[in-house]
């Protein structure tokens, strides 16, 4: 890992370069003013999907950006992943922010393959410990679709749209439910659910579902 630090009047921005496709450990930090900014560059050596865990105090957040310093994802208290499309050989930045003693953990480059969700039909799958599943969704109508799993109530979700901004989660268990999310969707538009472990520790197994509430007919 190389490491470069500049400093800034009033400022200070440490710059941490690393191939994150190396590390095997999560990567850890502290933010050490409120305006300090701590940057990891990233250079993924395959296109594909990317999901990157981040664990932040709740104050303190991290960024994505492209190579022109456009911000492309924001993690928040409900996403706590960095999901996103990247292109081989590209340099993407993710910052780090907050107030001061504020920490974060960054989990290594986790290139995966979306699994295609069929409507009516469950799909099992195991969940590794301290990994995550990524399916996609492609309605062929308009209309609201829910999402559940069953089996094992530590497995928790996030639902994306075909940009990979957040909709929504889900991650309490009900009866034998570990989450349920409902969510409107456009026909021949892809989302993305992404599946993690409530507690980062155990392996899991568990079925995802994907059904369309009937609509209710009223007769007189």
């Amino acid at each position: 890992m190389t490491t470069h630090e500049t400093k800034k009047k009033g400022n200070s921005t440490k710059l941490t370069v690393i191939l994150m496709l190396l590390v095997l450990a999560p990567l850890c930090g502290v933010i050490n003013t409120d305006s300090d900014v701590d940057i990891i560059k990233i250079c993924p050596s395959q296109t594909g999907l990317y999901a990157m865990s981040v664990k932040t105090n709740p104050t303190a957040k991290a960024v994505l950006y492209d190579s022109n310093r456009n911000v492309l994802k924001e993690t928040s208290q409900n996403d706590e992943y960095i999901f996103y499309n990247l292109a081989a050989d590209s340099d993407y930045y993710i910052g780090f922010s907050g107030k001061a003693s504020d920490s974060y953990a960054l989990a290594p480059m986790n290139r995966t393959d979306a699994t295609a969700v069929l409507k009516n039909i469950g799909q099992t799958a195991a969940l590794s410990a301290g990994g995550c599943n990524v399916y996609s969704f492609t309605p062929d109508e308009d209309g609201t679709y829910i999402f559940t799993a069953t089996e094992s109530l530590g497995v928790k979700a996030v639902l994306y749209d075909e940009n990979f901004a957040y909709i929504s989660s889900g991650r309490e268990s009900e009866e034998d439910v570990s989450f349920r999310i409902t969510g409107t969707m456009t026909a021949n538009k892809t989302y993305y659910i992404l599946t993690s472990g409530k507690t980062g520790t155990d392996t899991l197994n568990y079925t995802l579902y994907a059904e369309q509430p009937l609509d209710i007919v009223s007769v007189s």
